[in-house]
């Protein structure tokens, strides 16, 4: 095939081999879908682009990008910068002072599927040519096992983007040491009536011992004659969004448009009691002998009160008297979390269930309204990532990874910005607010949350990279105690959110300082901020001793990350440790001045550390061993790429500190 810069232009040494598609022979008839179907050939491509994810570990390397084209790495089974790899594993994020408190639904039901979703990782992808999808590979080359779902996007190009369709959902597998092509039991061919050039794949990181790897992946599938621009009938798979045409409907027969929504909303008492006549006089709609149509309402309610979101939305559509019930459970709703049900989110459901939250105070929407807003493609110029084992010995420096380009925007999302910011008039007690990977965030919107949310104490806009210009108007959110900034390219001015925003106590702006001067905005940070208990300054690169000195001020401080950071000594670290007694989570991924030094000042000062990462650096087995020994509230210790640790050290140490997770690779 022909090479990346032959034939794309692009100098990229690392560039997986192109995407071109190729036949394969299919020889049952059988295998055939949809009647636009070839019944004997398909198409196997791999991955175009890049148009969403929820992670990645490193700009250039351990990527995003690293999924696209043809595998690099498999079949061999190892650490490699040439693929994707997510920034969390396991429970440890979970477990730090900066874990955001859970929303906990008023639903067990609901409950339950927040709780599943909570630990799961994504990444979206295209493929150059929508086909009948037939089977679809995964190739894992690290710790694998941890796929859980896969969905696609029917290709409607009439419609506009649809929503998403589960192809497979599973539990995560316990796998052996050695790579795999996963390739999961796809949904009966009758319900892949469709043809598809996205896909979803869902990651459940949680159960994970560390890092898993993702190489690639293939779809194979059978070309269309033509372009279909209807989907076969699904069921209630779109229930909620099926809810609003019973809304619309509502509204004409009440009167009909906007007038009649409010005279609705106005029915309501201020705590959400139902005082609309049309809940207590309407049960003509059904059978009145029905004994359920005969209850009380507050009988009713506590039943409905069990129900999740999606079985309310079925249960309002079989009468006026249920809709008000349902109405009137959810604007008595304080928190709500949508991103186990991002995929019906969109302009309708703002727009007929938001005026209803009269009550909410914890709302999350994350992964919500992304419609393949943006295309993630290799960059033009890049250089290949050494890995910690490969830089010179006595290096103090951590070489710089070159800055990515930004993802390329569209307009083609299921909620747009206008719709939002009405919505949030609305929530007006809103404290909590999390709109993780939500590209439809963007300047405007920001700037409107900070002037009708004056209360907010929590703000989640990681990977919102719209919002890159509009960071500067958090400076009006005097309230918030938890700023989260993950993955933003800040353009703005970080150093004035901070001086306004004095009671902030958790902060993360890992890769969100690449376009300006990172030791200003942290040192800013430490300093108008006495309460700050955790920081995340992830790859901020150049991080100098005067930044270390201010964190040391900060009596409060139980977790700091600092990976892939340099410019500091150990000295000014260690002197840090000595004024930080609380310390808990510390990262120093990569820091070239790890040595036993330090070590030894966490084991007399620290002793409530439960994380510690120290990968590649240059501390020796007896000073592990001492911090070992000293710090008996450690859980997790990583030691990978220490080049004074060798293997057999260890094995002896797990042995005797069987309660700490020490994770060791050298590969």
């Amino acid at each position: 095939m022909d090479s990346m810069s032959s034939k794309y232009g692009i100098n990229f040494p690392n560039y997986k081999p192109t995407h071109e598609t190729m036949e394969v022979e299919i020889p049952t008839e059988e295998n055939a879908i949809g009647d636009g179907a070839s019944k004997s050939t398909a198409i196997r491509q791999f991955v175009r682009s890049v148009t969403n994810f929820s992670s990645e570990y490193g700009r250039n390397s351990y990527c995003a990008r690293q999924i696209i084209g043809e595998p690099l790495v498999y079949p061999n089974y190892q650490d490699d910068t040439n693929a994707l790899v997510f920034r969390h594993y396991g429970p440890w994020w979970l477990r730090c002072p900066s874990a955001p408190p859970p929303i906990q639904p008023v639903s067990l039901s609901l409950r339950d599927t927040s709780d599943k979703f909570a630990t799961r990782q994504f990444f979206e992808v295209t493929f150059q040519v929508p086909v009948y999808p037939h089977s679809i590979k995964i190739y894992e080359t690290y710790n694998c096992g941890s796929v859980v779902r896969v969905l696609a996007r029917p290709y409607m190009p009439k419609k506009g983007r649809s929503q998403w369709i589960e192809l497979w959902e599973g539990e995560t597998d316990e796998c052996e040491h050695e790579a795999r092509i996963f390739v999961p039991d796809l949904v009966d061919k009758s319900q892949r009536q469709f043809i598809t050039n996205e896909l979803r794949v869902e990651i459940d990181s949680i159960g994970l011992a560390y890092y898993a790897e993702f190489d690639a992946v293939e779809l194979i599938g059978f070309l269309a004659t033509e372009v279909v621009d209807e989907l076969p009938k699904r069921g209630d798979s779109n229930t909620l969004d099926s809810n609003n045409a019973l809304f619309e409907k509502l509204d004409e027969e009440r009167g009909g448009g906007a007038a009649s929504r409010a005279n609705s909303a106005a029915s309501m008492s201020e705590d959400g009691d139902m005082t609309d006549p049309v809940a207590h006089t309407d049960v003509t709609d059904i059978n009145a002998d029905c004994p359920i149509v005969l209850l009380p309402d507050d009988l009713l309610l506590n039943i409905f009160e069990q129900m999740s979101l999606t079985e309310l939305a079925r249960i309002s559509t079989v009468c006026r008297r249920f809709f008000w019930v349902t109405n009137t459970i959810m604007r008595r709703w304080k928190d709500l979390d949508m991103q186990p049900h991002f995929n019906i989110v969109n302009d309708n459901f703002l727009f007929y269930n938001f005026p209803k939250f009269k009550m909410l105070e914890k709302l999350s929407l994350s992964w919500c309204g992304s419609q393949s807003a943006a295309s993630l493609q290799r960059p033009k110029q890049s250089k290949p990532f050494e890995r910690p084992m490969q830089m010179a010995a006595g290096a103090n420096e951590t070489p710089l990874e070159p800055e990515s380009p930004p993802l390329e925007k569209t307009d083609e999302l299921a909620l747009t910005p206008q719709t939002f910011m009405s919505s949030l008039n609305h929530l007006g007690k809103l404290r909590v607010l999390r709109l993780s990977c939500c590209q439809f965030v963007t300047a405007d919107i920001v700037q409107h949350i900070a002037e009708v949310l004056p209360n907010l104490e929590e703000i989640d806009l990681s990977r919102c990279d719209r919002a890159s210009e509009g960071i500067h108007y958090l400076a009006g959110l005097t309230n918030l105690r938890r700023l989260n900034i993950y993955h933003i390219p800040t353009v703005c001015n970080l150093v004035e959110v901070f001086k306004c925003c004095t009671k902030l106590e958790h902060v993360n702006v890992g890769r969100a300082l690449s376009k300006q001067a990172p030791s200003p905005v942290l040192i800013a940070l430490a300093e108008n901020c006495p309460n700050l208990q955790s920081v995340d300054a992830w790859h901020a690169q150049e991080v100098f001793d005067t930044v270390i000195q201010a964190f040391s001020k900060c009596k409060h401080l139980k977790e700091l990350d600092l990976g892939w950071c340099q410019g500091y000594h150990s000295e000014t670290l260690v002197e840090m440790i000595k004024s930080c007694t609380k310390l808990e989570k510390l990262f120093l991924t990569a820091a070239r001045i790890m040595d036993n030094r330090i070590l030894d000042a966490l084991a007399t000062y620290s002793p409530n550390l439960k994380q510690f990462d120290c990968l590649s650096g240059k501390n020796t087995a007896e000073g592990t061993e001492n911090l070992l020994k000293k710090c008996q509230k450690l859980e997790l210790l990583d030691v990978s790429f220490c080049s004074l640790i060798s293997r057999e050290d260890v094995v002896r140490l797990r042995s005797i500190y069987e309660h700490v997770d020490i994770k060791y690779q050298f590969t």
